[in-house]
């Protein structure tokens, strides 16, 4: 195999991967789904829990997100 040859390879790996992506996302939400209405937020707080800050932020409508000037967040939903 060519390195041209192994570089479609890797590309193609990734591609297949990507393709996936939407049917993992698609379970992920089923189960997200079956938790919530079991009352059982353990898995979706530890999944939360590897979410970069911004993105999580940026998830919240401006009108439920007041920050306080410590970073912390002093309301939600008042």
């Amino acid at each position: 195999m060519t390195g041209f040859q192994s570089k479609r390879a890797v590309a193609q790996d990734r591609q297949d991967e990507m393709d996936q992506l939407p049917d993992l996302v698609d379970l992920v939400m089923d189960q997200i789904r079956v938790d919530i209405e079991n009352e059982d937020l353990t898995a979706l707080e530890e999944l939360l829990g590897h979410v970069p800050e911004e993105i999580l932020r940026g998830f919240l409508s401006e009108e439920n997100l007041d920050i306080d000037l410590d970073g912390g967040l002093s309301a939600i939903n008042e």
